[in-house]
C-alpha cells in the first residue's frame, strides 16, 4: 500500500475517531441538560401542586363507588399531577394509568425520575410522598403522594433528532477530514515518492536521475540533501571510471598493436622451424583475441552508463536498419529485417550496438551460406539463425559476462557480447531472451519497455 494512501487512512481513522468522540459527547450533554431542564420544572411544580392539595382538599370529591385518585391539572399543556390514594389509583380523566412501580415507590416514600412512553407521547414523571393526609367531604380516602407528570414528546424527538443531525454532521466532518488527509498525506508523502522513483530509476537505469529539489530541515530533508550528495559521488565515480577506462584502453592499445606488429613481422622470417612458426602464429592469433577482448572491456564498462548520449523517442526499425544495411555490406552475407511499428523512448547508440552484438553472434555461429533475420515485434528485437543452436545446459548462461559453451572456445570472441545485451536490456527495464528454434537455428534477442520521459 502506497505511504501517501496509508497517511490518508490514518488521518481519516483519527478524524473519525475525533468526529465520533465529540458527536458522542455533544448529544449526551445536550440530552441530559434537556431532560434535567425537564426534571427542574417537575421539581418546581411540586410545591405548586402539594400547595394545591393542602388549601382546597375540599376538591377532591370522591364520587360512589370511592374514586382512588384524581387529576391535578397545571397551568401548561401536557403538566400536572395524579394525586395516588391509599389503595392504589384509577383515574378516568387522567391522561395515563399511574404505573404500579411509582405507586410501591410512594407508598415506600421514594422520589424517583422515569421516563415513560405511553400511547405515542413520552412522559418524564417524579413520585412525591406525603405524611397520610385524610381527603373528601367524609375523609373516607387517605392521600399518599402524586405522580408529576410532563410531557416531554418534543423534547425526546429533539434528542432523537440531534443523533441524526450530529451523524450528518459527522459524516460531512469525516469525509473532509479524509479530503484533508488524502490532501497532505500526498504532500507529506511526495517527496518519499520522488525518492523512490529516483532509486527506482537509477536501479533500472544505472544513470543519476535529477536532483530531488527539497527545501525542509527534516529527517527527509536531510534524506534528500544525502541522496543527492550520493548522486554527486556516484557521477564522480562514473566519470573518474571512464576516463580510467579510456586511458587504460589507450594506454593498452598501444603495445598490443606495437607486440602484433613485431610478431606478425617474426612470422615473416623464412628460417623458422615449423615449431618456430607455429609458436609466433599461435602468439599472432592470442594477440587478436587479447585486442579483442580489450575492445569488448571497453564497451563493456563503457555502456554501464550511457552519460554521453541523449535518449530520443522513435521505432526501433529506425534504430536498427543501418546495422543491419551495415553488416550486410562488410561480410556480403544476407542479413534480413521485419519489422512492426513499436516505438519507444531509449538510447539510440546502445539499442544499435546490441543489434549489432546480436547479429555477430549469429553470423558466427551460422553457416555461411544460410540468411540471418532480425525481427521487431512490440518492443522486442530478436535475430534469429540457422546455426547448430545453443545447448540445452547453456541457454541460462549465455548472457553472463565471459561465458563461452565449449563449442565455441574454438571461436573468437570473449563470452561480452551478449553480456552488452543483457546490459542494454535491463538499462532500458527489459529483458534478455534466448531460444532454439523447432526446425533449426536459435533466436536471441531482449526486449525493451522504455526509459521513462523527462
Amino acid at each position: 500500500m502506497k505511504l501517501s494512501v496509508r497517511l490518508t487512512l490514518a488521518f481519516t481513522l483519527l478524524g473519525l475517531l475525533a468526529v465520533s468522540t465529540v458527536a458522542a459527547l455533544s448529544w449526551f450533554a445536550s440530552a441530559s441538560e434537556i431532560r434535567e431542564a425537564a426534571d427542574d420544572r417537575l421539581r418546581d411544580s411540586r410545591a405548586v401542586y402539594f400547595s394545591f392539595v393542602r388549601s382546597d382538599l375540599g376538591r377532591l370529591v370522591l364520587k360512589d363507588p370511592p374514586r382512588n385518585s384524581t387529576v391535578l391539572r397545571g397551568p401548561e399543556t401536557g403538566n400536572g399531577a395524579i394525586a395516588v390514594l391509599d389503595d392504589g389509583v384509577s383515574a378516568p380523566d387522567a391522561p395515563f394509568e399511574v404505573p404500579s412501580s411509582s405507586i410501591e415507590a410512594i407508598l415506600r416514600g421514594e422520589e424517583v425520575f422515569e421516563t415513560t412512553p405511553i400511547d405515542g407521547r413520552t412522559y418524564r414523571t417524579l413520585t412525591v410522598s406525603i405524611d397520610p393526609l385524610p381527603v373528601g367531604p367524609d375523609g373516607i380516602a387517605v392521600l399518599r403522594g402524586a405522580l408529576l407528570y410532563l410531557d416531554v414528546t418534543s423534547e425526546e424527538q429533539a434528542i432523537d433528532d440531534l443523533i441524526v443531525r450530529l451523524a450528518v454532521l459527522g459524516a460531512v466532518a469525516v469525509c473532509a477530514v479524509a479530503a484533508a488527509g488524502w490532501y497532505l498525506g500526498r504532500r507529506l508523502a511526495l517527496p518519499v515518492v520522488d525518492l523512490t522513483d529516483a532509486v527506482e530509476y537509477l536501479a533500472a537505469h544505472g544513470t543519476p536521475p535529477q536532483r530531488i529539489e527539497l527545501d525542509r530541515a527534516d529527517e527527509i530533508g536531510r534524506l534528500a540533501n544525502r541522496f543527492n550528495a550520493m548522486l554527486a559521488a556516484l557521477e564522480v565515480g562514473r566519470e573518474q571510471q571512464q576516463r580510467l577506462v579510456a586511458d587504460a584502453s589507450h594506454e593498452l592499445r598501444t603495445p598490443l598493436a606495437a607486440l602484433r606488429l613485431r610478431t606478425e613481422f617474426a612470422a615473416t622470417f623464412e628460417n623458422l622451424t615449423p615449431e618456430q612458426r607455429s609458436v609466433v602464429e599461435g602468439a599472432v592469433g592470442d594477440l587478436d583475441q587479447l585486442s579483442a577482448l580489450a575492445a569488448d572491456l571497453v564497451d563493456l564498462a563503457t555502456y554501464v552508463s550511457p552519460v554521453d548520449e541523449e535518449p530520443e523517442f522513435g521505432e526501433f526499425v529506425a534504430f536498427v536498419t543501418d546495422v543491419v544495411e551495415r553488416t550486410a555490406m562488410a561480410t556480403g552475407r544476407s542479413v534480413s529485417i521485419e519489422a512492426d511499428e513499436s516505438a519507444a523512448f531509449v538510447y539510440p547508440a546502445m539499442i544499435r550496438s546490441a543489434t549489432q552484438n546480436l547479429v555477430d553472434n549469429a553470423l558466427k555461429y551460422s553457416p555461411d551460406d544460410q540468411p540471418v533475420l532480425v525481427s521487431i515485434d512490440n518492443g522486442t528485437i530478436a535475430v534469429r539463425d540457422y546455426g547448430s543452436g545453443i545447448a540445452p545446459e547453456d541457454l541460462a548462461l549465455v548472457f553472463d559476462r565471459f561465458f563461452r559453451s565449449p563449442k565455441a572456445r574454438n571461436r573468437p570472441g570473449n563470452g561480452i557480447g551478449l553480456a552488452i545485451v543483457k546490459q542494454v536490456a535491463e538499462t532500458h527495464g527489459g529483458s534478455v531472451f534466448a531460444t532454439n528454434e523447432p526446425d533449426g537455428g536459435a533466436s536471441v534477442g531482449f526486449s525493451v519497455a522504455g526509459l521513462r520521459a523527462p
